[in-house]
């Protein structure tokens, strides 16, 4: 009997092995029990004639639609075969542009192969598990990665993810300390069930919507909207109250709050800040929306005609809005609404 963890009970692994051939087992003749799942198997054909063989795993291999009729016969033997899912056949052997020689050299090496010659799509297809060294620029190739399940890139400059947006095997996802700002492309990735995202520049959680699977997810650090009653901390919420594992706290701010102990009231969907005390001056605007502890952002106010003002009062039609300090980009921006104010000079 050979064993893999595929199965409840099983006791010795013989699955992530990369067995490509099963070439000898036709002459063990009294074998019962055969479990290799998660390798690389093309055929089963040397287990045609073992008569005794009750239960077989070929679980997540590259079998053919010939291996398949393979095991349709030994199915009608009284095997009872587990053969599905099966990783996506990939025969093209045109070869690959991948751009990053960080991620050149990562694949490179988890495939066997020298870092100076081409890599095809057929090779890219082997990929199971894959891991970068800091420094990676680009994902540009990965996209032929078809059978990649855990991927994992750590301090680099990565910011496009559109070449994992079709790896629908992926797993978990690991890309920490990059300088991503939107997750769209992992819309569609819905079996993916850890993701890890800190240290990043994203906004936005929406994308991540219908990815049920999800199991932990690790988003500190970035730039989203978690303040009570937003968008995304409602998505948190019920990511908590399903009992996954998350972690969003600290962000890196990107939002107007506002101040400790003011009568603010911010209303996104009318893109109005209201609240404000007549009289109120420019200088003193971290009386109404927090100035300090709001990462690398600034708080700007702005006349009716859009001039940047640091002095008089705040008025009705007034902007008040967040700054980015690094890049000069708006992060948010409201329109002042003082009542009693009819002039619109405070």
């Amino acid at each position: 009997q050979l064993y893999s963890p595929s199965i409840p009970g099983a006791e010795d692994a013989v699955r992530d092995l990369s067995i490509d051939d099963l070439s000898g087992l036709e002459y063990a003749v009294n074998l019962e029990r055969l479990y290799v799942s998660r390798n690389q198997l093309e055929s089963v054909s040397p287990l045609k004639g073992l008569t005794k063989l009750r239960v077989l795993d070929v679980r997540e291999n590259y079998l053919s639609s010939s291996a398949l009729g393979e095991i349709q016969t030994l199915e009608q033997k009284g095997t009872t075969v587990f053969s599905s899912p099966q990783r996506e056949i990939v025969t093209d052997k045109t070869a690959v542009e991948i751009s990053d020689p960080a991620v050149k050299k990562a694949v490179c090496e988890e495939l066997g192969i020298s870092s100076d010659g081409t890599v095809t799509r057929q090779q890219m297809s082997r990929l199971i598990a894959l891991e970068v060294p800091n420094g990676a620029k680009s994902l540009v190739g990965l996209e032929y990665a078809v059978n990649l399940e855990r991927f994992s890139a750590r301090e680099g400059k990565i910011s496009d993810l559109s070449p994992l947006s079709g790896l629908s095997s992926l797993i978990s996802l690991d890309l920490t300390g990059q300088e991503i700002s939107s997750m769209a492309p992992l819309s569609s990735l819905t079996g993916l069930r850890v993701l890890l995202m800190s240290d990043n520049q994203i906004s936005s959680l929406a994308p991540l919507e219908a990815l049920t699977s999800l199991e932990a997810v690790v988003i500190d650090h970035n730039m989203l909207n978690v303040s009570e009653g937003s968008v995304d901390y409602q998505l948190i919420q019920t990511w908590l109250n399903a009992g996954k594992n998350v972690r969003y706290l600290p962000q890196e701010g990107g939002w107007l709050e506002p101040a400790d102990g003011s009568h603010t009231v911010l209303n996104r969907e009318e893109g109005q800040i209201s609240g404000i005390p007549i009289g109120t001056a420019v200088s003193s605007v971290s009386e109404i929306v927090k100035t300090e502890d709001i990462g690398n952002y600034r708080v700007e106010v702005l006349s009716a005609d859009g001039v940047q003002v640091t002095s008089g009062n705040i008025g009705t039609g007034m902007t008040i809005r967040l700054v980015n300090q690094s890049n000069g980009s708006v992060a948010e921006s409201v329109q002042a609404v003082v009542y009693g104010d009819i002039t619109g000079d405070g």
